[in-house]
C-alpha cells in the first residue's frame, strides 16, 4: 500500500541547528523510507519537496510513486552560454541553479551578467 506523503522535514530540537539530520519525505507515521530518526518532527514545508530532501530512501520513494513524473535534475549545472536569450552575448561558465518548483521543461536558471535578467535551462 502506498504512503500518502503529507509533509517534508527534519527530526530533532527545534531551534537547534543539526547539520547531521537528514531532511525526509514524511506520512502520517514518520518517515516514508522507514527510518525511526531521535527527536521531535521539524516541518520544512507541505508536501513532498524532492529538493528539499536529503534521504536517498525517501527520494527513491518518491520518484516511483509518480512513476518518473518527476526527474532527478542535478542542483547546479555549470556551462557556457551562446547567443544568450537576454542579451544575445556569450557567456562563459556560467552556473544555473535548479528551479525550486519547474514548470515545463525548463528546470535551471540565472542571472545574465549583462543586464541581471533571468536565463532560463532546459536539459537535453
Amino acid at each position: 500500500m502506498s504512503k500518502q506523503i503529507t509533509s517534508t522535514g527534519w527530526y530533532g530540537v527545534a531551534g537547534k541547528e543539526n547539520r547531521r539530520a537528514k531532511v525526509h519525505m514524511v506520512s502520517e507515521g514518520g518517515p516514508v523510507c522507514g527510518a525511526r530518526p531521535a527527536g521531535e518532527y521539524q516541518w520544512c514545508s507541505y508536501g513532498a519537496n524532492y529538493q528539499y530532501t536529503d534521504c536517498e530512501l525517501c527520494r527513491r520513494y518518491y520518484v516511483k510513486q509518480v512513476a518518473g513524473e518527476m526527474p532527478v535534475v542535478p542542483k547546479q549545472v555549470i556551462t557556457n552560454v551562446v547567443n544568450c536569450a537576454r542579451c544575445g552575448g556569450i557567456h562563459k561558465t556560467l552556473s544555473f541553479r535548479g528551479l525550486l518548483r519547474p514548470q515545463g521543461q525548463y528546470t535551471h536558471w540565472a542571472p545574465c551578467p549583462d543586464n541581471h535578467q533571468p536565463i532560463l535551462l532546459k536539459i537535453v
